[in-house]
């Protein structure tokens, strides 16, 4: 019989209809006697319901959409997202995006994260501590996208001008994450990371995790309390004063 922590590894791979029968029907009705896991489902549903508005804008990268379902094909029954209606954002003081796609393709990503590793402890028998520890982070940022009422799309500079992505910010938790595309790969020794800036003073939220060909990163930290966040390039994976070049920023202040 799967443990409790198993079961809610694989809530992503129930969303995703990535489950054999007999597993589905046993998470089904551990769900009927367990409101973490069905909270579990619901936000994960409503994630799931923005991945159509991405199309028009970005898929998530090809490389991590190959990986993922190949795992799917080679073990379990083929995958499809069931449409859910999904929640309008509200309007903030700080500046929006003109459509959320960029947020729909941010949270497709961490979801096909997330189902990855529930597939990857499921299917190679992964270390379950491993697995839940990054699963845990995927979790957070999605919990979070699925209550952000504010989000923005990033700013590249001249050293990144491809660069792209999606800040979302829920005002109830207090927290953001970050999603970034198409940053040029970082040389050895090097890595990128986010700052908090406040009246130009640049403080260190930690290097930026990576998702595929994407990076991204938790920022638990109040906006409203901010002037911008910047993504730098750094040597190593620490720093305490930001000194690399910017490759992108978000202005969080009105003009």
């Amino acid at each position: 019989m799967l443990s409790h922590d198993e079961l809610e590894v694989m809530a992503s791979s129930y969303v995703l209809l990535a489950l054999e029968p007999e597993e589905r029907e046993a998470f089904q009705e551990h769900l009927n006697n367990c409101d973490i896991c069905l909270r579990r489902v619901a936000e994960m549903d409503a994630v799931a319901a923005n991945l159509a508005l991405a199309v028009q804008e970005r898929e998530p990268s090809p490389q991590l959409r190959t990986q993922i379902l190949a795992q799917v094909r080679t073990e379990r029954t083929g995958a499809h997202i069931a449409p859910v209606k999904r929640r309008m954002p509200s309007a903030g003081r700080l500046r929006k995006l003109a459509r959320p796609a960029a947020l729909a393709a941010a949270t497709g990503i961490l979801l096909l994260l997330i189902a990855g590793l529930a597939l990857r402890m499921l299917n190679i028998q992964e270390s379950l501590e491993s697995s839940q520890r990054r699963a845990s982070r995927g979790y957070e940022a999605i919990t979070i996208m699925s209550r952000a009422d504010r989000w923005w799309k990033l700013e590249a500079t001249a050293a990144a001008p491809d660069a792209a992505g999606t800040l979302a910010y829920s005002t109830e938790l207090s927290e953001a994450s970050i999603v970034i595309f198409n940053l040029p790969s970082a040389a050895k020794g090097k890595a990128y990371h986010a700052w908090a800036v406040k009246s130009g003073v640049s403080t260190n939220i930690g290097n930026l995790w990576p998702l595929s060909d994407d990076l991204w990163r938790l920022i638990p930290v109040d906006l409203e309390k901010l002037d911008a966040i910047t993504i730098t390039l750094e040597d190593g994976r620490e720093a305490s004063e930001q000194v690399g070049t910017i490759v992108a920023t978000v202005t969080l202040t009105s003009d």
